[in-house]
């Protein structure tokens, strides 16, 4: 019986390939680049322990080729697996995260892989995923996950760079690619206009007045929530306070230019192995901002000056611990916590941006300008401030709006018009 001809796994030329050495497991990557005179360079090859780490060198080593001006031969076959999580994972590490501003954001989008987009298509062939396989999935999460809107459409903006890299890198034809046409349902408030409804708690007035006789014979809180209370600093803002550099008690000024941000560390399969806290840049561009102080600020702040003189607290750090170092989140949070527990306010719910929430609210209570708040809030548009804050348009804010509509109508004179017409 004559023996059945072994299928060649010969590549065509040009082509790269990944493969894994049989004596010692380690994977192998190979990348070919046509030079200037129009002949073809097969590079030296790149190793690794996992499929996943060769196949990113060989993503890293294409793009130092392309940076040279060389044209890198890429081909189907060289995604020997084309599996969906491992392309996805090494296209986000290589490509995605390193365009993020901080290494929160880069979490926040490895939490939408791991809890939403690997556990449906993590073993899928990334070429055999179609337009209605993604199309019921969205119309899921939508339906029945009871994730905002804007969050599925941010899980959908990653799987669409993602494929659109599948269509560049041709591992996917560009008529092939699932994302295209993809629909996310909008609820009625979105399609009305008015977006993702968030309300912000704020401190309940009597509240607010409970929680100040408590803080004044608490040295270190007191000034701390009092500085939050009347300027609406978020708290990674207020910590990176650099009293020196930010802070002009003369002038009454205060100025962000910098915030706490966290840190991840990940394995090489995207899992987080270390967290920290570094000071970086501001939340968005809109963050960084300079502003007047009102008194009841700028006297606590001396209170706290005085304070620190005395228990020889020596710090360039405007709030900082009894050892002169930098506070973190959880420090601070921890010590409010206390302060409330103690006090029976443990269950109200009150958090470190309570007070930078009841900032905003009791300036718009006042009737102040929308414009105004949302600049020492540090937001890009006024319309993030009047989403978050619309609960604190009440009865008595319309009762004030008609006492001055009335004033108003007042000033026409109608009676003195009609008495003397022209």
């Amino acid at each position: 019986m004559p023996t059945k001809k072994k299928k060649s796994t010969r590549r065509a030329n040009n082509e790269g390939s990944l493969y894994q050495h049989s004596s010692d497991g380690l994977w192998v990557g190979v990348v070919t680049a046509e030079m200037e005179d129009g002949t073809t360079k097969r590079m030296p090859p790149v190793y690794g322990k996992t499929q996943s780490v060769a196949l990113r060198k060989m993503v890293e080593l294409r793009q130092k080729i392309a940076e040279k001006g060389h044209i890198v031969k890429v081909h189907k076959t060289e995604f020997k697996e084309r599996n969906f999580r491992l392309l996805f994972s090494d296209w986000f590490t290589t490509y995605y995260a390193p365009t993020m501003k901080s290494s929160a954001s880069e979490e926040l989008h490895r939490c939408r892989m791991r809890n939403h987009i690997f556990p449906k298509f993590e073993n899928l062939d990334v070429t055999t995923i179609t337009k209605k396989n993604v199309q019921d999935f969205f119309n899921d999460k939508v339906r029945k996950s009871g994730l905002s809107i804007e969050y599925i459409r941010r899980i959908k903006q990653l799987m669409t760079h993602f494929f659109n890299y599948m269509v560049v890198e041709r591992v996917i034809e560009k008529e092939d690619n699932p994302m295209v046409g993809i629909i996310i349902a909008s609820n009625r408030d979105e399609k009305l206009g008015e977006g993702k409804k968030i309300t912000a708690k704020a401190l309940r007035p009597e509240i607010r007045a409970k929680i100040f006789s408590l803080i004044m014979s608490h040295p270190v809180l007191k000034p701390i929530i009092i500085t939050f209370t009347f300027t609406g600093l978020r708290p990674q803002e207020l910590i990176g306070i650099d009293k020196n550099k930010h802070l002009n008690l003369h002038n009454k000024t205060i100025s962000v230019e910098r915030a706490l941000k966290r840190t991840y560390k990940h394995d090489d399969e995207g899992n987080v192995v270390s967290r920290g806290a570094v000071l970086g840049e501001t939340k968005t561009p809109s963050s960084e901002r300079e502003f007047l102080l009102p008194n009841i600020v700028v006297q606590a702040i001396e209170e706290w000056f005085e304070y620190c003189k005395e228990n020889g607290i020596d710090s360039d750090f405007l709030f900082p611990t009894k050892d002169g170092k930098m506070r973190t989140y959880a420090g601070l949070l921890s010590l409010l916590k206390r302060f409330l527990k103690k006090h029976g306010l443990d269950k109200e719910g009150i958090s470190l941006k309570t007070f930078r929430h009841t900032f905003a609210t009791m300036l718009l209570e006042q009737r102040e300008n929308p414009k105004i708040v949302a600049t020492l809030m540090g937001h890009k548009k006024v319309g993030t401030t009047l989403n978050i804050y619309s609960h604190v348009i009440n009865a008595e804010v319309f009762e004030k709006t008609c006492n001055t509509l009335d004033a108003v109508y007042e000033q026409f004179n109608v009676v003195e018009i009609l008495e003397n017409p022209a």
